[in-house]
């Protein structure tokens, strides 16, 4: 999920999925880039199923990984 596109959609699910505010959703985001959770692993997963029915290739890597 890499680029805008990836950033909106994955933003756009979090906010649909977990009733984030748009800011919320970006912060959200953001953090997970920098190393911390996105959320619970029913979550994640939850978010992951979504955009793979919108046709993004997702890959999840637990937090704290070296990936």
């Amino acid at each position: 999920m890499e680029g805008r596109d990836g950033t909106v959609a994955a933003a756009r699910h979090l906010r649909g999925i977990l009733d984030h505010s748009p800011a919320e959703a970006i912060g959200r985001l953001k953090a997970a880039k920098a190393g911390d959770a996105l959320g619970t692993a029913v979550e994640v997963e939850a978010v992951v199923r979504a955009l793979r029915r919108d046709g993004y290739a997702y890959e999840t890597v637990a937090a704290g990984s070296a990936d």
